[in-house]
């Protein structure tokens, strides 16, 4: 609101006036090295999209959600390319699949979602079930799964966004086919980040196969949005700020409690606001002997704080986490649960300390904001959260020597080597030793300091995996498109769909819901009628009322 002309307070709410020439409230705002959409690499792959209204997507299982979330991003990255048509993505019914698939696509127990992309460009994703090839035996499920694809039609592509079956890159390409495993003409083969499997693309009407991107850190393009520069320049003030965030975790929080939700937005705004540091850490769920991991991080972050490297509080905000600090750690901090009556208060309170709050999992959407806004190394131990790191821009700890470190032989940007140092003992079987806890806040000091050898590897991966060369999906129809155009044929033309007028930014994919509670007797039931999955206890549906059936 307008009013006054001269500092003060609002009359209206009460809030404190901003200048809006020359704001005093100075944010951190992000800066993610823009994504080229104008390269040739992503032209030519707008150019094979556009003549195409069928793809075919078949999603690999397995235990955990990451060759999951890469099926997903497969999805959303043809979506984001300008794609029009209909996406089919085809899974399984095994309890992996039915586990998995409601947490990483949108309406999954509906049976498909209308998306429009960014370009205005309409999608309907369909899934489509393979039903119980899991429960026979190796060439029995070969020859059900032969005539599945077959009885669906040729398409004329197929993509895996992530697939164990074709082989490790080491190893050159596979003696079968993905194009005829999918019945299409050409088929892309994607891996996770650092995933050690073969990656590829082919054209079976022309027995045209190529290996592409062998030990490359190219991955999926991920684009987190930005409530704050959605925010007009004269409403970046703390009220708005904390206005902003508040809606965006209530519009993406899925079922998550209100509690929970009410501390994220408040440790997004604050530390957005410059009114703390903010350092995520996830993965010590899976980081079965590492009880000691995350003590060794505050004393680390207490290090720091008593040599004066970082001022103001720090919030460390631990997703998933099993362990407790010891006594210890808790001189040095203050423990939080997320879905504390207060813990968002806490975080609010101008107090000059260490706060270590506990969260349960948390939708997609919510992570990423958190891990975008780190101003301290987010701690992690998977690879695929290496590759939001990298995406953002965002520097990391991680505790296990594995692909979640990626190697940069380039002089002076060798962070690598300092990374894997830590992993002796942030793995957290063991109490570190004081000299350990001063390598670790060294390590921390410096990824935040420019022009140290450890900042230099960060910007360098962050601009590696966001360049055109980087977006894998972009890389392998850029190459099917080149392939054409060496000999000289194009594709049918096909019949435009009218792009929706009202363009958004990104997707229209809602955001993924929370993990499922899990079964403790390895059975999922689901509804035969409405085809509702997920439930992991018997009863009826509370859809449609239909008796729910054991699965597995």
């Amino acid at each position: 609101m307008f009013a006054s002309l001269s500092p003060g307070t609002c009359f209206k709410c009460g809030a404190t006036l901003v200048d809006v020439d020359r704001p005093q409230q100075v944010l951190r705002l992000r800066r993610t090295i823009p994504y080229d959409g104008e390269s040739d690499v992503v032209r030519r792959a707008r150019r094979f999209l556009e003549k195409l209204r069928l793809v075919r997507m078949k999603q690999d299982s397995c235990p955990g959600t990451g060759h999951f979330a890469a099926g997903r991003a497969a999805v959303d990255g043809v979506i984001r390319l300008g794609f029009s048509g209909t996406i089919e993505v085809i899974y399984g019914n095994d309890e992996d699949s039915l586990r998995n698939m409601p947490l990483c696509y949108e309406q999954f127990e509906r049976g498909g979602v209308d998306v429009v992309g960014p370009a205005g460009n309409r999608v309907r994703v369909e899934y489509v079930c393979l039903r119980d090839v899991h429960r026979l035996g190796l060439m029995d499920a070969l020859r059900a799964t032969q005539q599945f694809f077959q009885n669906r039609g040729r398409a004329m592509l197929g993509v895996y966004g992530a697939s164990d079956g074709y082989g490790a890159e080491d190893d050159g390409l596979p003696w079968n086919s993905p194009a005829a495993d999918l019945n299409t003409r050409f088929a892309i083969v994607l891996q996770p980040f650092a995933w050690n499997q073969v990656r590829m693309v082919e054209d079976a009407a022309t027995d045209y196969r190529e290996q592409i991107l062998e030990k490359s850190l190219a991955s999926y393009i991920i684009d987190v949005p930005d409530p704050v520069a959605q925010l007009p320049p004269y409403q970046r003030n703390e009220p708005q700020v904390a206005r902003a965030f508040q809606t965006f975790v209530t519009a993406n929080g899925g079922t998550v409690d209100a509690t929970v939700l009410r501390t994220v937005a408040a440790a997004l705004s604050q530390a957005v606001c410059g009114r703390c540091h903010l350092m995520p850490v996830y993965g010590l769920h899976a980081n079965y002997p590492g009880e000691w991991t995350l003590n060794t991080l505050v004393r680390a972050v207490h290090a720091l704080r008593k040599r004066g490297a970082i001022e103001g509080p720090v919030v460390i905000f631990n997703i998933r986490g099993n362990y407790e600090l010891d006594l210890e750690s808790r001189r040095w901090s203050t423990p939080l649960a997320a879905n504390g009556a207060r813990t968002a208060e806490e975080i609010t309170e101008p107090l000059d300390r260490i706060l270590v709050v506990r969260s349960p999992g948390l939708p997609t959407a919510l992570f990423q904001q958190l891990a975008s806004r780190a101003t301290l190394p987010m701690l992690l131990e998977g690879a695929n959260t290496t590759n939001l790191c990298l995406q953002l821009g965002v520097p990391f700890l991680a505790v296990s020597n594995n692909a979640s470190i990626p190697t940069l032989d380039e002089d002076g940007a060798r962070g690598h080597v300092a990374l894997r140092s830590l992993t002796e003992f942030l793995w957290g079987k063991q109490r570190a030793t004081d000299e350990q806890v001063e390598e670790l806040a060294d390590v921390i000091r410096d990824s935040i300091t420019p022009e140290t050898e450890l900042f230099k590897y960060f910007f360098r991966l962050h601009q590696l995996v966001r360049a055109p060369e980087g977006d894998q999906l972009a890389f392998a129809l850029a190459k099917l498109d080149e392939h054409l155009g060496r000999r000289g044929e194009h594709l049918p033309d096909v019949a435009p769909l009218v792009p929706v007028q009202q363009a958004v930014a990104s997707p229209e994919v809602l955001t993924l819901r929370l993990r499922p509670r899990e079964p403790s007797d390895s059975v999922v039931y689901t509804c035969p009628s409405c085809r509702t999955f997920g439930r992991v206890s018997p009863g009826t549906c509370p859809r449609c009322g239909a008796r729910l059936t054991a699965t597995g």
